[in-house]
Parts: structure tokens; sequence; C-alpha cells
């Protein structure tokens, strides 16, 4: 016999076409070979009257806010634009959407909010001179590097930049120079650290800015 989760639509048509001919509930399922245990005039022919159908269809769910066609453009716009906002990529889309759902459709093809690395104003002559550099020492040993003296600059500011810029990225892409925040640094007042090396350890000096 037919059990009600697994009852073909085509059955359940045939039930309800009995059940319009006048024919009672148990000759159709005597008929049809439905089990006794399910009602089928409250189930069958109820959701017929109610919908014109023999079986309840699944649900829709929600319409989507956005079409495909202002989704890809919501992420072209945050590619070519890694820093705007979330209001400013709300109007990307032509359409009335929540800051929420901004980040949903770039979480869904791997855009996320991060903060961005932060370097050095440099111009392109000083990283062709840093490729220059690093090609010229490619090939040198220990010895020519034990004569080698390391030094570096450190400047803490009493009041460092506070800004906050995010930007959106894909995982894997934070030192792409696209996405690297260059500053240059006027907090007030500072003070500078500048420590050397050396591969023996460190030199026994010490320079102030009052006495050099």
């Amino acid at each position: 016999m037919c059990q009600q989760h697994n009852l073909a639509e085509s059955v359940a048509w045939m039930a309800i076409g009995r059940l319009e001919a006048g024919q009672t509930q148990s000759v159709v399922k005597a008929a049809l070979g439905i089990s006794q245990s399910w009602k089928v005039h409250s189930r069958i022919w109820n959701l017929f009257l109610e919908t014109g159908n023999a079986r309840r269809r699944s649900e829709q769910g929600r319409t989507r806010a956005t079409t495909q066609n202002e989704d890809r453009y919501l992420t072209l716009t945050a590619r070519r634009n890694a820093t705007l906002l979330q209001q400013h990529l709300q109007r990307a889309t032509g359409t009335r959407v929540s800051t929420q759902t901004v980040r949903n459709r770039l979480y869904h093809v791997g855009l996320h909010a991060r903060r961005p690395m932060v370097c050095v104003s440099i111009t392109a002559g000083h990283r062709a001179a840093c490729r220059r550099w690093a090609q010229e020492h490619l090939k040198w040993g220990r010895t020519e590097w034990s004569n080698m003296l390391f030094t570096e600059e450190s400047r803490f500011s009493v009041e460092p930049e506070k800004r906050r810029i995010i930007i959106w990225r894909e995982r894997g892409t934070r030192n792409n120079p696209e996405f690297v925040h260059e500053r240059v640094r006027f907090g007030g007042g500072g003070v500078m650290v500048w420590p050397v090396y050396l591969s023996m350890g460190a030199p026994a000096c010490t320079l102030t800015g009052m006495e050099h």
C-alpha cells in the first residue's frame, strides 16, 4: 500500500478525480491501494481546494535583494576601489540594500574587510635601487656578510596616526602593492632609535641626539 510520505503525485490526482466523482474515502483508498490510516479527504482534497495542486510545492524562500548582474557590478566596484566604505558600495548595486547585504555578497566572492599593511613612502627609483642591491649581493657568502654593518632606523611618535582604513581584498593578497597604505608619519614629538648589528654582536657604543 502507498504510504503518506511516498504517495506519487499521479496517485494523488487519481484520488482527487475519484473524490470529485463522489466516491468515499474508503472506496478511493481501497481502489488505489492507499493506507487506511491516511486521511485522503483532509490531506489531498483540502490541499486541492486550497491551492489547486495535488501536492504542496516547496517554499521558494525570500526574494534576493540583488540580482546576479548587480552582484557582479558590486564585486567589480570593490576590486577597483578597495578602500570604499560599505555605505558607498551600497550605491553600486543600484538597489536599496543594507550594509550586511553588501558584506554578504563580497564575502561570497572571497573579499573580506582587512586593515592594510603600512609601509614608508618610497618611489619607483627606491624600489629599483633595492632590487639592484639585492642582485649584486645575491652570491655573497658568510665571509662577505661578516664584514657588513647592519643598521636600522625606527621613529616612535608620541601621537601616531590613528586613522583607521579598511580595504576589501582576498586572502593571501596582503602584500599586493594595491592594498599597501603608504604614509609619512608626522605624529608630533618622538624619539629616533638607530640600532647597529655586526655578525659577532652589537657594537659597544651608544649614540644620542645631544652628543652626535
